[in-house]
């Protein structure tokens, strides 16, 4: 489940659906934003990564593992990563606003030559920030479902 559970209206619902899929001690993979990192406390209100729009939940780190603990699972492992992409889109997002840089109508942001370098190098920036104990853009979590079959 890579960057899904944010955009379902109920992710507590979906996890206990894919709960009853999975067999005991089963592994399900999750990554989600996490909205305790710099970026999404610096851009929150505006700009911070894809259009907030089309999320319906956001998770913090210990929101994340209560909810899935509910669903039946064990979080085996929460684990802070890059999001590099959430910054780049972010970035981008102003310099439009401000004119120093333009898109065709409808071209995505991946699209443009200044992604991919903004994209690497803020991925980076998340990637020394975890090692130092930041909280970074995205969650990977790994979920184990319980071996004892109850919920």
């Amino acid at each position: 489940m890579l960057n899904l559970v944010e955009l379902v209206s109920d992710p507590a619902s979906v996890l206990a659906g894919v709960r009853r899929l999975t067999k005991p001690g089963g592994v399900v993979l999750v990554k989600t934003p996490n909205v305790e990192s710099l970026d999404a406390r610096v851009r929150r209100h505006r700009d911070w990564g894809l259009p907030r729009a089309l999320h319906w939940v956001l998770f913090a780190p210990e929101t994340f593992r209560s909810v899935a603990e509910h669903a039946g699972f064990v979080v085996d492992r929460l684990s802070l990563t890059q999001g590099g992409r959430f910054w780049a889109v972010g970035i981008m997002s102003v310099l439009e606003r401000r004119g120093l840089v333009r898109r065709k109508p409808g071209q995505a942001m991946v699209r443009r030559r200044l992604y991919g370098p903004l994209a690497a190098g803020f991925a980076a920036f998340d990637l020394v920030r975890a090692r130092l104990g930041g909280r970074t853009s995205q969650m990977f979590v790994e979920l184990r479902c319980r071996s004892d079959g109850n919920l």
